[in-house]
């Protein structure tokens, strides 16, 4: 056999490769050429056009509180793992209508799409039903488990393919939604159900070809009545959990006239005595034909009439007028229309006739109608061949899991009132009664199931109050409620008069989300004033029709008042001092107001000075600081906005022309008074000045000390202070704050400062931290003490205590003292408040340090420092002439004394007292003996307190040492 020769490719036939390769690349790459990426936050009204398509989502897409429009033909592509959620956490809008020639596609942005390859469309949160129309939804299901899931909304899905979903076509979660007509194929689910409220409107869709058709996991059930499952005798299998589907569609609907509702009831019911009855409701009037056959699929009767609505009963007879005999039969619904000759898909069911039943018949309400709110009489009738017992129930829902008795009894009812019944609260969209009557031959159960029209919302508007002023910012109130039934709309709006000046109407919805821009019927725009507006709903099949209550909306096209009176324009300021601002900033619907400043008379942007929620009428807005303020030309903004977003602007420009005092700092910030050290302050000055200093009490704020220094230059320049009165007296230990007065010698009238007399700016809140505790070897016993460090990062007071393990303070070391910043060192000698020993756990408790004012002095003397103080032996039997040394060591000179206290608590005495005693190492041995020279009386633990003063008297250390005596 010869092999096959190869085959040399031709110039075209490498070009046609090289092209096909391309086309394939292009089509497999993200973004395709041409496309628009989306992605993120649409929270404006947005329109994707066809112009713009394809549409390629690169990170998921949310719309909230905006409307997403998206025209005829256009293409939306997902990228993997993404998706378009409307609403979550607030409202938002889809407005996808194609055309059957145009549809809208969303689809995965893949070459070769499979099922799973992106997240779905998601309708959260839309009070106005979103709306999809001729859209194809493809091969998603991954994360959000569907095509296409709606949450808490009414959204309106006709003529669309939902169809290749790895998981759900469709997932319905306490929704409102509206499918109809659409084609949901193809998918594990056809349309699953994960919670209920009674409002989902199913019907009209063809559901085939998926694994499951419908999928329900709750209690309730599911109404899926009125659709077409690839059969004429309806679902066969696919179907799981609680459904109803009888009727069903025996054929497939090919356009969007067909029934609304279609029933009998009672359904069984005993041929010659009752009857059943056949319902069903059309969108427009038309001749329709109820045909019965028997097993054998032998017309045995056919029933006609003509109108929008059916209600004929069927008297067990055939068309000899003799009653059939037992059995199951088989109804069909089919109709054409008046105008246009429309042919709508029959509606197919089943009933059974059993002779043997009594009669259980309910005539009014009537099957699937529309009632409003109200208290109504139940009719009908139940008897049977003697006095039987029968019970008259309701319950939620097409098929309710449970009931509740309405009326029971034993006397025959026969066309007449079997009870009455009040449905002023509605508390769901379906209720169902049930009538049975029991025989020994069997029992008759007739099942009615009605629907209640109501609000089932709140009334909102949002924003309230609105400014329909055409600036952009709440030019529209938003109107919104939701029914229990899809209902044509007409709100209408009403002036303070009661005379109606706008009529608004939006067609067949659940929800009804409307924007009112302030005009009336004729397109005039309405004056400022409440306006109230009610909501008009018109069930369309029944014609019921139910008015909310009226609610209030605010136009508000009023400009707030916003006044400056001081400063007045152009104003020269020569001093530093705060300017007052006087004016009004004030609006019936008040927002906030701010007040704002810029350099230059035409600043590039404003700074935030202040902003309030507070009418302010004629009097003070807000005090400025400006010291530390640059001299120069400001200009000054109050803007004052209103709740319906009306804003009033006034600028007021003012000149600067002070003398500017800037970086002030004070080093040391600690000096002790008795020594030699002087508080350095510098400073800079914007000009020459005379300048004074002026020292105050921290605490009183008593002023202390007066310094001036004449003609000090622009520049930087520096005033000492040495912690002394003028008259070189020693003021009360405390922190110091000073101010810093400039004048012009030129011209008196100009001045700078820094700081004020009475209210002096606080210096920053300080706060501690590297706390440590050393308790290495710790045993006051042995006259060895804590130490305590920590650092404090800002001047201060702190206040440092020992606590034990209740939290309850043994030992105050630390009450409100002051503390420079830097690193600190306290020594806890084991003892408690009262001198006597602690025993068991502590803790070191910090307390919250308090801010002192800006640049603080701290006047602190240095206390005489004693190191190294013990007691050896610190165990001693003076009777055996055993003494205890007492050694310590002095920083500096000091006056000493060194006293006892025996184990009672009771003062022994002084062994000496006020000793001045050089700076160095010290011993002094104490025998156990008294300052008497007697030999002490008591056995135990003698305190020893050495207490060292500082000679001038300004400050005092105390340290404490024990020591056993032992006879």
């Amino acid at each position: 056999m010869r092999g096959s020769r190869p085959q040399r490719l031709s110039n075209t036939s490498i070009c046609s490769l090289i092209f096909a390769f391309l086309c394939v690349f292009l089509l497999s790459s993200a973004p395709a050429f041409g496309a628009t990426n989306v992605s993120g936050l649409i929270n404006a009204d947005t329109t994707w056009t066809l112009a713009g398509s394809p549409y390629v989502v690169t990170s998921s897409v949310t719309v909230r509180g905006a409307t997403l429009t998206i025209e005829p033909g256009v293409e939306v592509r997902f990228n993997a793992g993404t998706s378009l959620t409307i609403g979550f956490a607030s409202p938002g809008h889809l407005k996808a209508q194609g055309t059957s020639a145009a549809p809208i596609t969303f689809t995965p942005n893949n070459a070769a799409p499979a099922p799973g390859q992106w997240q779905g469309i998601v309708i959260a949160d839309s009070p106005e039903s979103s709306i999809l129309e001729y859209c194809i939804i493809q091969y998603a299901g991954d994360w959000n488990n569907a095509n296409l899931r709606i949450g808490s909304s009414g959204a309106t899905v006709r003529h669309c393919t939902i169809r290749r979903s790895s998981k759900a076509g469709v997932t319905l979660g306490n929704s409102a939604a509206i499918l109809e007509y659409n084609m949901i194929t193809e998918n594990t689910d056809g349309v699953v159900f994960e919670s209920f409220n009674g409002k989902d409107q199913l019907r009209g869709n063809t559901i085939v070809g998926n694994t499951t058709a419908v999928r329900n996991s709750q209690g309730y059930t599911a109404d899926m009545r009125l659709n077409w499952w690839g059969s004429v005798d309806g679902p066969t299998s696919g179907i799981v959990g609680n459904v109803k589907t009888e009727p069903w569609l025996s054929q497939q609907p090919t356009g969007d006239f067909g029934w609304v509702s279609a029933a009998n009831s009672p359904d069984p019911f005993n041929p010659s005595t009752a009857v059943t009855t056949f319902f069903g409701t059309l969108p427009e009037a038309a001749t329709w034909t109820v045909t019965i056959r028997d097993a054998a699929n032998t017309v045995v009767r056919t029933l006609t009439g003509t109108g929008a609505s059916v209600a004929v009963d069927w008297n067990g007879r055939n068309t000899a007028n003799v009653v059939v005999p037992n059995g199951v039969y088989t109804y069909e619904l089919a109709a054409t229309s008046t105008v246009g000759a429309k042919v709508a898909p029959p509606a197919r069911g089943q009933v059974t006739a059993n002779a043997s039943l009594p009669i259980a018949n309910i005539t009014s309400p009537i099957q699937d109608k529309v009632y409003t709110p109200q208290a109504f009489s139940i009719t009908g009738t139940a008897t049977g061949t003697a006095a039987q017992p029968w019970r008259l129930e309701y319950g939620f829902g097409y098929a309710p899991t449970s009931w509740s008795l309405i009326k029971s009894g034993t006397t025959p009812v026969t066309n007449g009132v079997l009870a009455s019944f009040s449905v002023t609260v509605p508390f769901t969209t379906v209720y169902t009664l049930r009538l049975t009557v029991t025989t020994a031959a069997g029992q008759a159960v007739e099942q009615v199931s009605f629907r209640m029209l109501y609000f089932a919302s709140g009334i909102f508007d949002t924003p309230d109050p609105f400014s329909p002023n055409g600036d952009g910012q709440k030019d529209a109130v938003t109107l919104e409620t939701q029914a229990s039934i899809p209902s044509n709309w007409t709100t209408t709006i009403k002036n303070s008069a009661g005379t109606v000046v706008r009529t608004l109407t939006i067609p067949l919805s659940y929800g009804l989300r409307q924007k009112w821009d302030g005009k009336n019927n004729a397109g005039v725009l309405q004056p400022t004033g409440a306006y109230t507006y009610l909501f008009t709903i018109k069930e369309p099949i029944s014609g019921a029709t139910l008015t909310s209550a009226a609610t209030t909306t605010s136009l508000d096209n009023t400009l707030p008042t916003a006044a400056i009176t001081a400063p007045i324009e152009n104003k020269v300021f020569l001093t530093d001092a705060p300017i007052a601002f006087t004016g009004s900033a004030t609006d019936t619907n008040l927002d906030t107001w701010k007040l704002e400043y810029g350099l230059g008379t035409a600043p590039a942007s404003f700074t935030l000075i202040t902003t309030s929620f507070t009418k302010i009428a004629a009097t003070t807005l807000y005090s400025l600081n400006i010291q530390g303020w640059n001299p120069g030309v400001y200009t000054f903004r109050l803007t004052v906005t209103d709740r319906a977003g009306n804003v009033s602007i006034i600028l007021r420009h003012v000149t600067l022309d002070h003398i500017k005092v800037s970086n002030v700092s004070v080093t040391p910030s600690t000096i002790d008074p008795y020594g030699t050290q002087n508080a350095v302050i510098q400073y800079t000055l914007g000009k020459t000045a005379n300048v004074t200093l002026r020292v105050y009490n921290g605490t009183t704020k008593a002023l202390t000390r007066t310094i001036t220094t004449a003609g000090q230059p622009a520049g930087v320049n520096t005033m000492a202070w040495n912690g002394k009165t003028a008259t070189n007296t020693i003021p009360a230990l405390d922190a110091y704050y000073f101010t810093l007065e400039a004048i012009d010698p030129t011209n008196v009238n100009r001045k700078g400062s820094y700081n004020y007399a009475t209210t002096p700016v606080v210096g920053p809140v300080p706060s501690t931290f590297s706390q440590t505790a050393d308790s290495t070897n710790f045993d006051p016993y042995k006259n060895m003490r804590v130490k305590i460090s920590y650092n404090i990062n800002y001047p201060g007071r702190l206040t440092l205590l020992i606590q034990n393990s209740t939290s309850v303070t043994v030992r105050t070391l630390l009450n409100n003292a002051l503390q420079p910043a830097g690193n600190q060192v306290e020594w806890w000698d084991g003892r408690k408040d009262d001198g006597k020993f602690f025993q068991g756990s502590f803790n070191i408790y910090y307390g919250v340090p308090v801010a002192a004012p800006l640049n603080s002095i701290f006047l602190i003397p240095s206390p005489p420092q004693v190191t190294s103080f013990s007691a050896e032996a610190y165990v001693i039997q003076p009777a055996q002439a055993e003494v205890s040394t007492l050694s310590y060591t002095l920083n500096r000179d000091a006056k000493v004394t060194l006293s006892l206290t025996d184990p009672n608590g009771s003062a022994v005495g002084a062994l000496f007292s006020n000793l001045l005693q050089t700076a160095g190492p010290h011993t002094f041995e104490w025998n156990g003996r008294n300052a008497a020279g007697r030999m002490v009386a008591v056995e135990g633990d003698y305190k020893v307190t050495l207490t060292t003063t500082d000679p001038n008297a300004a400050s005092s250390g105390t340290y404490m040492g024990t020591v056993t005596v032992y006879k």
